[in-house]
C-alpha cells in the first residue's frame, strides 16, 4: 500500500516557468472527396436532422408534482 508521501509526491504541481502557446482553431479537411470529409458530411446531416428534433418548446414539460 502506498505512503502518503508517496502519493503527495506523485500528485504534487510541476511547477511552469513558461507560458503556453496559443491554441489554434481545428479546421477541418475542405476536399470533399476523402473518407475523413465523407464521415464529416454524414455526421453533420445526421447531428441537423436531430438539432430540429430536440428543440425545446415551451410549456411542453411540466411539473411532475402537479399531478399528486
Amino acid at each position: 500500500m502506498p505512503t502518503t508521501t508517496n502519493l503527495h509526491r506523485a500528485f504534487r504541481d510541476v511547477p511552469t516557468n513558461h507560458p503556453l502557446p496559443p491554441l489554434m482553431p481545428y479546421q477541418r479537411c475542405a476536399c470533399g472527396a476523402c473518407r475523413e470529409c465523407r464521415e464529416n458530411a454524414k455526421w453533420d446531416r445526421i447531428f441537423a436532422r436531430h438539432a430540429i428534433k430536440e428543440r425545446e418548446q415551451p410549456g411542453l414539460y411540466g411539473c411532475a408534482l402537479n399531478d399528486l
